[in-house]
């Protein structure tokens, strides 16, 4: 299992620098609701408020093509209800093939919010980047992301 994971874990690298075609959406943006979204294929997150977070976890679950990437960076939402928020994402991409990065970096995920992940990467293809770097994960909540990643087939980094 050793070797497998380390081949898995390719590279710790930031999802952030790979999302070059993000636009910030932050409460003072004239145009957040979801309707301005439709355009971009990758969505930051970061200054967001709840109401869109919680839109865009419902366009992940009903598999819309326009929503590939994420990143949710230090955002203040994930911050402040993050093993909540770990179960809202866990269960919208059950079913969702069009995702393919995301970025949780200082979101305060900790051992039950990524337990409530793993069973949906065990069986998701098509998430290529997952960065969880900066958070507050411990040996049992990674043992169980290493068994979810011995049946996943998609994750290139970690």
């Amino acid at each position: 299992v050793g070797a497998r994971l380390a081949s898995r874990f390719t590279s710790i690298a930031a999802s952030l620098g790979q999302l070059t075609r993000e636009r910030v959406y932050s409460d003072s943006d004239s145009d957040t609701t979801p309707a301005a979204w439709h355009q971009h294929r990758a969505m930051s997150l970061q200054y967001a408020k709840e109401s869109i977070v919680l839109s865009a976890l419902k366009d992940i679950e009903e598999n819309q093509k326009h929503l590939q990437e994420i990143n949710l960076q230090s955002s203040v939402v994930w911050k402040g209800k993050s093993c909540a928020m770990m179960a809202k994402l866990a269960e919208s991409m059950a079913k969702n093939t069009k995702l393919t990065a995301i970025n949780l970096v200082d979101c305060n995920v900790n051992d039950e919010g990524l337990k409530s992940l793993t069973g949906t990467l065990a069986n998701n293809a098509t998430l290529f980047h997952l960065n969880l770097s900066k958070n507050k994960i411990g040996r049992p909540a990674l043992l169980d992301l290493g068994a979810a990643l011995a049946t996943n087939t998609g994750l290139m980094s970690l």
